[in-house]
């Protein structure tokens, strides 16, 4: 539970900092809210698969072109990048 209030925690503290336009990726393509919860990235991460392939180089498979956008902007928001996951 710490794990994940901590993640929430980052994650609400980038979308507060945020300045530029949000992408639509909260649930059903609508805008996404002020206070995410850690369920809503479980939900926006599901369908990803990110891959170590060698120092420093990771690709990522995902369902489709809406999971990238979403994933990748939360990522974002959160200051981080897939390696950051890996590690």
């Amino acid at each position: 539970l710490l794990i994940r209030a901590l993640i929430q925690y980052k994650l609400r503290k980038g979308r507060k900092e945020w300045t530029g336009e949000l992408p639509k990726i909260g649930y059903n393509g609508a805008k996404l809210q002020d206070s995410p919860t850690f369920a809503f990235l479980q939900y926006a991460l599901e369908g990803m698969y990110f891959i170590k392939m060698g120092h420093e180089e990771y690709t990522c498979y995902l369902d489709d072109s809406s999971s990238t956008l979403r994933g990748m902007t939360l990522l974002k928001i959160m200051g981080m990048e897939p390696k950051d996951l890996m590690e």
